[in-house]
């Protein structure tokens, strides 16, 4: 088994969560960080968007 069953937010979704943590890990401050994206990217930001906005 594996693809959806193995990652239920997909590869994809834990790529964009990686980058957002390595930047605050830079010292990006969270308020400059902008996502962006156009077809299936931009459901991917809109995503994680939602993700950064809810509680750990």
């Amino acid at each position: 088994m594996g693809g959806a069953e193995a990652e239920p937010r997909g590869a994809q979704a834990d790529d964009a969560t990686a980058v957002y943590r390595w930047l605050l890990d830079q010292g990006i401050s969270a308020d400059r960080i902008v996502f962006t994206g156009d077809s299936a990217g931009g459901g991917l930001s809109v995503g994680e968007a939602d993700a950064r906005s809810r509680p750990c």
